[in-house]
């Protein structure tokens, strides 16, 4: 049920981040929704593995799952630009 939690907030927050800067997303909708999710899940399941009591590991965990997530789309968009600073 907690990682439900996770992936909503890591959707929640690819969706936040393509309203925010709609022109600064270099993904699409599908893969920036993908990488939320994953961010989602990967950053919470690490944090909540760290944080074992039930409360504090369960906000931890939403902690966790928001950066994950945040730290996953920024990758990607780094990496999906083009540009000479790659090359």
């Amino acid at each position: 049920m907690v990682a439900v939690v996770w992936i909503v907030a890591g959707l929640v927050l690819s969706v936040l981040a393509r309203a925010v800067a709609p022109r600064g997303q270099v993904v699409g909708v599908a893969a920036s929704s993908a990488l939320g999710i994953a961010g989602g899940l990967g950053g919470g399941f690490a944090i909540d593995r760290l944080a074992r009591s039930t409360v504090a590991g369960f906000t931890a965990g939403l902690v966790g799952s928001i950066l994950g997530a945040c730290v996953l789309l920024i990758i990607g968009n780094v990496a999906a630009a083009p540009g000479d600073a790659r090359a």
